[in-house]
């Protein structure tokens, strides 16, 4: 019994390791996205060539994320599964981008025409003065399966005290300084 309570806590307690992993975290008043890895599409079919770029980057109701740049791209369909909605929010567009392209949704993939199998990619968007509140996005780990590889996107909400935990801290300081002082400060002379 031991022995499974340990396999099943290393399977839920161990990271998603992908080919492509795509960071999603709120830094400041900003929202940063940031992947890279490579990527194997063996298995997948090109279903449409020469697509026009998007104007939008995150579409958290219907489970589809573009990082990188947008460019003129091939779409592949043939994914195993699909991550899902992770949100609330509609199309919404970034401040920056930069980067090789990747786009991925319930039904497809989509990466720069003529994409090498195996090539690397890599890039950063930037959401300036947003949160994942306002992008209506739900923190969590999404996961595209491909015939041969995987995407994972992580959406990593950063910990931002409540004003009352300032206020804990301030107190616990002040009875540590109490205290300190009660019991002769920094070494009185008798």
């Amino acid at each position: 019994m031991k022995s499974l309570k340990a396999a099943l806590f290393l399977l839920v307690a161990l990271p998603v390791f992908s080919a492509v992993t795509i960071n999603v975290t709120e830094s400041g008043s900003d929202v940063l996205m940031n992947h890279n890895g490579t990527l194997n599409i063996t298995g997948l079919s090109l279903a449409y060539e020469d697509q026009p770029a998007l104007s939008w980057n995150v579409y958290p109701q219907s489970g589809a994320l573009q990082a990188g740049s947008s460019v003129i791209r091939d779409l592949y369909s043939g994914l195993s599964s699909a991550g899902g909605s992770f949100g609330s929010g509609s199309n919404i567009a970034a401040t920056s981008s930069s980067g090789t392209h990747v786009y991925v949704s319930a039904s497809y993939i989509s990466l720069p025409i003529n994409f090498v199998s195996g090539s690397s990619i890599s890039g950063s968007n930037t959401f300036s003065g947003a949160s994942f509140s306002s992008l209506g996005i739900t923190a969590g780990t999404y996961v595209w399966t491909l015939p041969n590889d995987t995407i994972a996107v992580n959406f990593t909400a950063s910990a931002v005290p409540e004003p009352s935990t300032y206020a804990m801290i301030a107190g616990l300081t002040m009875l540590g300084f109490v205290a300190w002082r009660r019991r002769g400060g920094a070494s009185r002379q008798s």
